[in-house]
């Protein structure tokens, strides 16, 4: 298969690649990390070059991996910003409110409410 992108497609590609492959595997140490997210991730950073990116991805003996400068990027930043920040928020309310709940409610109440109740 073949897809044609524009270069300012392909940036937003590259830009989301990174983005989902960061929130899919940024927590995990390296024995647990999705490959095939790494992997596909790669595989669309290895076009930046051929592109005129060539700031935005570096490729070494290492192999191939965002550089400085995109990782750093205004915008790449901020949606990743803005997402911890409301995952952050989403989280701390799920979870004082399920505290809270198991303050108020006994197991036994709990336990006898039925879906709708516990909601």
């Amino acid at each position: 298969m073949k897809i044609n992108f524009t270069k300012k497609q392909y940036a937003k590609l590259l830009r989301m690649s990174y983005i989902a492959n960061w929130i899919i595997n940024a927590h995990e140490i390296p024995d647990d990390r999705n490959n095939d997210y790494d992997e596909l991730n790669k595989y669309i950073m290895s076009f930046a070059r051929d592109l005129g990116m060539k700031e935005m991805v570096a490729i070494d003996d290492h192999g191939i991996y965002p550089t400085q400068l995109f990782e750093e990027d205004k915008e790449t930043r901020g949606f990743l910003e803005e997402y911890s920040e409301r995952n952050f928020w989403e989280e701390l309310v799920e979870r004082l409110s399920l505290r809270d709940f198991h303050k108020h409610y006994s197991k036994k109440e709990i336990k006898e409410m039925n879906s709708e109740e516990r909601m």
